[in-house]
């Protein structure tokens, strides 16, 4: 027997006691449906050490409570619930839909970006993020919008009801036509027009994500935003998500309403470039 048959082939006889960690940890995959074993420890063991955090991931999946599938021994592994896993979901009113079949580099990148807020956000005091609602679930609700976004994000400043900032998410993995990926920007905008009908939203930014591609990809990106979203819009690479979103949140640096302000946060590198009224009307379609 090869060393990767037996960490694919459960342990018998192993029971597991969940913990108020364990718990949360279900919550989380029945929402992710899939997810790496590093948005997990980034989630639910920052505060232990990887040993430790692979172990109990490991007696999880010996227990049932999850199924991995395993990667190379360089990659993390992909966890999703397993038989008593869904079990102990559905006990605890959660629904548990379907784990995406097929290449799912993309779902996974959606399920890092979510990841990485969340746990950025938990450690900014100022920060909270009150929702994050992943394209999955915006189609199980079937709401008709022009665009399915792979996010709808709610922050929030201090807690404050009041000073709540929305923002859709774009996760790009360089894989889209830009003619496909331009008619996509065109239906964003859009979806900004008719916010507050459509997500009960006064106004939010697009945020675009460049999960993967270089340099050319990213100027490429960002014209096709200045031609086709007369609103405003972040481009960020992926190193730079979330920091540099949440900073702008946390200094008040993002409008809140399209009427608040003329300028367009357009380049990656986070510098915000003034539009006027003619050049809006130029870029727009």
């Amino acid at each position: 027997m090869t060393d990767r048959q037996r960490r694919m082939e459960r342990r018998r006889g192993v029971r597991v006691v969940l913990s108020a960690r364990d718990q949360a940890l279900l919550r989380g995959v029945a929402r992710f449906r899939v997810a790496r074993s590093s948005d997990l420890a980034r989630l639910y063991f920052a505060d232990v050490s990887r040993e430790r955090s692979t172990q109990r991931l490991r007696q999880l999946f010996d227990g049932q409570l999850l199924d991995v599938r395993f990667g190379r021994l360089s990659e993390p592994n992909v966890y999703s619930l397993g038989p008593l896993g869904r079990v102990w979901a559905e006990e605890h009113s959660m629904k548990v839909g379907r784990v995406p079949s097929g290449d799912l580099r993309h779902h996974l990148a959606v399920v890092e970006c979510w990841s990485r807020l969340a746990a950025t956000t938990r450690r900014r005091l100022s920060l909270r993020l009150e929702k994050f609602q992943p394209d999955w679930e915006i189609r199980e609700a079937e709401k008709a919008l022009p665009v399915v976004p792979d996010g709808l994000i709610e922050l929030s400043r201090g807690g404050d009801a009041l000073c709540r900032e929305h923002f859709v998410l774009e996760v790009d993995l360089a894989t889209e036509r830009l003619e496909a990926l331009r008619s996509k920007f065109g239906r964003y905008a859009l979806l900004q027009g008719m916010a507050s009908d459509a997500l009960s939203w006064p106004f939010f930014v697009l945020v675009v994500v460049l999960a993967e591609g270089g340099q050319r990809r990213q100027e490429m990106v960002s014209r096709l935003l200045e031609l086709e979203l007369p609103g405003f819009f972040l481009l960020l690479r992926r190193d730079e998500w979330p920091d540099a979103l949440l900073d702008r949140v946390a200094t008040g640096a993002l409008p809140t309403d399209p009427s608040s302000s003329r300028e367009r946060v357009s380049h990656a590198s986070g510098v915000a470039a003034a539009t006027s009224s003619q050049e809006e009307a130029e870029h727009s379609r």
